[in-house]
């Protein structure tokens, strides 16, 4: 069942509500917001502009036909190019629960039930975003 998001991290994205269990497993968003919090230095250093949309998208999951959205590959890729560096300078790892080959590529079929934060379409003048392509995949694919 869906409910409001209430880790404070992640209140502030382009869904609000989020669905548990989650894809690691936590349960409750508590449990989410605790193992969340180890990140909370990366995204306030502002290493990749990518890393708390994922984050999000792995522990508050938006759900879409009552599942959740796992996010893409790509934003993953992005997030880690941007802080990996920065987590080895201080000797530390990518988290192994956070490998990006473990998610959906866009150019899979599944790619519409991916979770991709920044990406646009236009159409001339006409810039739909992510947001409403999500709402609008299954009507247009069902055509």
């Amino acid at each position: 069942m869906n409910r409001p998001i209430t880790v404070p991290l992640c209140q502030d994205l382009m869904y609000t509500e989020t669905l548990m269990p989650n894809i690691l497993g936590h349960t409750t968003q508590g449990e989410a917001h605790l193992a969340i919090q180890s990140f909370q230095p990366l995204v306030q250093v502002g290493c990749s502009a990518q890393l708390k949309p994922f984050l999000c998208s792995v522990y508050t999951p938006k759900c879409v036909f009552g599942k959740a959205q796992r996010p893409c590959r790509t934003v993953c890729e992005q997030a880690r190019s941007g802080c990996e560096s920065l987590l080895i300078k201080y000797g530390f790892q990518w988290p192994d629960h956070l490998k990006c080959d473990t998610f959906t590529t866009e150019s899979s079929k599944t790619f519409r039930y991916c979770f991709f934060p920044t990406l646009c379409l236009s159409f001339g003048s006409l810039v739909i975003s992510q947001k409403l392509r999500l709402q609008l995949t299954p009507i247009l694919t069902f055509f």
